[in-house]
């Protein structure tokens, strides 16, 4: 009989919590991928891809008006 051994990596995330304490979004370190649970539904995105995708867009006043300043 064949034995399986699986091999265990260890990766590192960090969460990103909103303003009330609860996790928003979680970022692996080693990947550089970011993960967004949005109504039971997960949706994953590469950070290269998205600085790829925003390369050429310059980013206004009226842009950033929904977004929470640190």
């Amino acid at each position: 009989m064949e034995t399986l051994h699986a091999v265990a990596t260890a990766e590192r995330w960090i969460s990103l919590k909103g303003s009330d304490g609860k996790t928003r979004a979680r970022l692996n370190l080693d990947t550089g991928e970011l993960v967004i649970r949005d109504r039971g539904v997960y949706h994953r995105w590469t950070l290269g891809a998205l600085l790829n995708a925003n390369a050429g867009h310059n980013v206004t006043v009226s842009d950033t008006q929904g977004l929470n300043q640190p």
